[in-house]
């Protein structure tokens, strides 16, 4: 890889590390009723990056398993 390759996969690393790290430290500090159901939403940001990057729209066996 590039040298530039190299800073991105490390800024990705990072970046993934220091969220988990953060979303570890709101389940330590925070009733997990409030950071569960915002914790759900990674389903449907999921789905929309996946249609923005051009994948297909679930069917309806995968809708109803999201729901």
């Amino acid at each position: 890889p590039r040298k530039e390759d190299i800073l991105w996969i490390s800024l990705i690393g990072i970046s993934g590390t220091l969220g988990q790290y953060f979303l570890t430290y709101a389940y330590m500090n925070a009733p997990a009723g409030i950071i569960a159901p915002i914790e759900y939403t990674r389903i449907v940001w999921g789905l929309l990056f996946g249609l923005y990057l051009g994948d297909k729209f679930l069917d309806l066996k995968s809708s109803l398993g999201v729901v």
